[in-house]
């Protein structure tokens, strides 16, 4: 019982009244009548409210009512499936739609206004997506394949009017880069600047529910069918008998995919699912957690919502990160940084319980003085998804990546050789070495070298040929070991121009002037041969 949210998923809830319920209540909560209506959770109590837009501009949770599993039991999903439900129920478009290199703003709002949610607010930028997508396929279909194809996310919110709302946008920025909260063993508090939530228990899983030797794609992008297949070049298991290696193909039948696009989406999809599932499951104490769960409303009270990024420190379960120090009620310790893709958490006493009936007025009935309320832990769900998720099988093409170009496709690591341009003379370099990788809708790259020339001014630093054409900016850093003061490193920071090339200027330490692409060198360097640089820079993947 209570309610588990999952990251654009349905999830569930369920709720169990007492035994002294009016039967008033219960024929209002029927379901030949008060199907579809929705279940609103506010953190607190709230009287003297008539209007269901202004609780949902307060709640932590909104739901629909779909199940009666018995007199005293209600239960239902996430108001996502108002968009498209499991079973591929929903409002649904009758013509198809591909455009020009549209952000997911765009999509979100062509699949939107449906069965009282709006398009809402957006929260950066993600790369372009043409389409196509399909006729005859819900509107939440539609989006997990314009999210596939943009590399973004889209939330359930409620925005300014109590609209039930679908927010939009890059994921560092829909939910915030730096975690606000921090699970540990000791007690919970409050601090400035962070939440502390006491762990109860931390168990890590793996699975290989998923597990893939083979994927073939069926391209109709087109219009026709082209198959195409990718292969894992090795598999460790053997079937029964010991003659041949088990095969598990994957199938993915694609609207959204050409056929010039087939052999990559085949290829990534592979290195997807040619790989075991694992990720961790958290429990910590309710108090300082329900209430401020978030669900689609995201106000000021929120501390955690589904799809966060919190840090976690729990080193006798070997969940730490030397790289990332914070300072927790006077103790450092070096937490995990870990994305939040589902809560689970009951309905505790203090919360606000409601219902609104699915009638054209809207009738608003407060529940809280008839809810069995429960106790317990809260559940986090970290570091990937669990399954199954209601409702989260796409349509279409599942490839994160979308239209990116082919070279950017891939999970590998993949050397190249940096250059230096200099506002003289071009530097030469000793054996310099570098490689990238994509990881998810990003690349990340590091590099290595030495100059073999002295000289003095401006520079930049040419990146792998394979982020010439993308069009957002590239920002990284890195040091300077000086051969002319022994023990010396200094240090400078990275950024592209958004010009088309891979050049990665640098820039001293709060040197850099200008906006866009208008960035001015303003402090020049000064090399001296044998100088050794390293450095790393990240990139969102996109296409001009």
């Amino acid at each position: 019982m209570g309610v588990s949210e999952r990251v654009m998923a349905a999830g569930s809830w369920s709720l169990k009244l007492r035994a002294d319920t009016p039967q008033w209540v219960l024929d209002l909560l029927d379901l030949s009548t008060g199907m579809f209506g929705q279940l609103i959770i506010t953190p607190g109590d709230v009287e003297g409210i008539t209007s269901a837009a202004e609780l949902r501009k307060i709640s932590s949770y909104v739901g629909v009512l779909r199940t009666r599993p018995g007199v005293l039991e209600f239960a239902g999903a996430s108001a996502l499936v108002l968009l498209g439900d499991e079973d591929g129920k929903g409002p649904v478009k009758s013509t198809a739609s591909s455009v020009t290199a549209q952000q997911l703003p765009y999509w979100v709002g062509q699949y939107t206004p449906g069965n009282g949610i709006v398009a809402g607010t957006t929260y950066g930028t993600t790369a372009t997506w043409s389409g196509p997508v399909p006729s005859q396929i819900t509107y939440r279909a539609a989006m997990d394949m314009a999210v596939a194809g943009c590399g973004g996310e889209f939330r359930l919110s409620v925005d300014s009017s109590g609209n039930l709302a679908i927010d939009s946008g890059a994921v560092d920025s829909l939910y915030g880069a730096t975690p606000a909260s921090i699970v540990v063993a000791r007690d919970g508090n409050r601090e400035l600047g962070i939440i502390g939530l006491k762990t109860v228990d931390a168990a890590w899983s793996s699975d290989g529910e998923d597990y893939t030797t083979s994927v073939n794609v069926i391209a109709r992008g087109d219009g026709g069918a082209t198959v195409s297949t990718a292969t894992a070049g090795s598999v460790p298991y053997y079937a029964p008998g010991g003659a041949a290696t088990v095969v598990m193909t994957r199938v993915v039948d694609s609207s959204g995919t050409t056929a010039a696009d087939a052999a990559a989406v085949a290829t990534q999809q592979l290195a997807l699912f040619n790989k075991l599932h694992e990720g961790y499951q958290l429990r910590v104490e309710s108090s300082g957690v329900v209430g401020f769960t978030g669900g689609p409303s995201g106000v000021t009270t929120t501390a955690v919502r589904c799809g966060d990024w919190i840090y976690v420190y729990a080193p006798d379960r070997n969940i730490l990160d030397v790289a990332n120090q914070v300072v927790y009620r006077g103790e450092v310790m070096f937490p995990k940084r870990l994305r939040i893709m589902g809560i689970s958490w009951p309905i505790m006493r203090g919360c606000g319980v409601y219902f609104v009936s699915p009638d054209a007025a809207q009738t608003l009935t407060r529940l809280s003085d008839w809810v069995e309320w429960e106790s317990g832990d809260t559940t986090f769900v970290v570091g990937s998804q669990e399954r199954p998720l209601m409702g989260s099988t796409p349509t279409g093409t599942s490839s994160p990546y979308g239209d990116l170009p082919t070279t950017l496709v891939s999970d590998a690591r993949t050397s190249w050789t940096p250059s230096m341009k200099g506002s003289g003379s071009n530097p030469t370099l000793t054996s310099p070495t570098g490689e990238w990788r994509r990881m998810g809708t990003d690349v990340w790259g590091s590099f290595e070298i030495t100059i073999n020339n002295p000289g003095t001014g401006t520079y930049k630093i040419t990146g792998p040929a394979s982020l010439r054409g993308t069009r957002q900016r590239t920002v990284g850093h890195g040091f300077c070991y000086d051969v002319t003061a022994p023990g010396t490193y200094w240090p400078f920071t990275l950024r592209s121009v958004g010009d088309g090339t891979a050049d990665m200027y640098m820039f001293s330490a709060g040197a850099i002037g200008g906006t866009g692409t208008n960035f001015s060198q303003t402090s020049p360097f000064t090399f001296a041969t044998g100088d050794y640089i390293e450095g790393q820079f990240f990139a969102e993947a996109a296409t001009s």
